[in-house]
C-alpha cells in the first residue's frame, strides 16, 4: 500500500477515535484486549497505550510542555507503533 493511501485512511481512521470510545465494547473485544495486555504484562512492559497519536499529545500537554513527539512504526501481526515523547515538566 502506498504511503500516502496509508496515511489518508491511518487519518481518517484516527478522526473518528473519540465517536469509536464513546460506543461500548463488545465483550470479545474487551477480551482481547486483556489478553493482550497480560502478554504484555509478562514481558514486563511498563506502559502501554491506545491513544492516538493526537490523543495523546492532547492528554500530556495538558500538564507538560511537549518537546519531541515520534511515531515509531514496527508490526507484530497487526499494526501498531510505539509513540515516543519527551516532555518538560511545567514551571507553577
Amino acid at each position: 500500500m502506498n504511503n500516502v493511501l496509508k496515511s489518508n485512511l491511518r487519518n481518517a481512521y484516527d478522526r473518528k477515535a473519540h465517536e469509536r470510545e464513546s460506543h461500548g465494547k463488545e465483550q470479545w473485544k474487551l477480551d482481547e484486549r486483556s489478553h493482550f495486555l497480560s502478554l504484555l504484562r509478562h514481558e514486563d512492559k511498563r506502559f502501554f497505550s491506545f491513544y492516538t497519536d493526537d490523543q495523546l499529545q492532547e492528554v500530556v500537554t495538558q500538564v507538560f510542555d511537549l518537546h519531541s513527539f515520534k511515531r515509531v512504526e514496527f508490526s507484530i501481526g497487526q499494526e501498531l507503533h510505539f509513540q515516543s515523547c519527551i516532555l518538560r515538566k511545567r514551571e507553577e
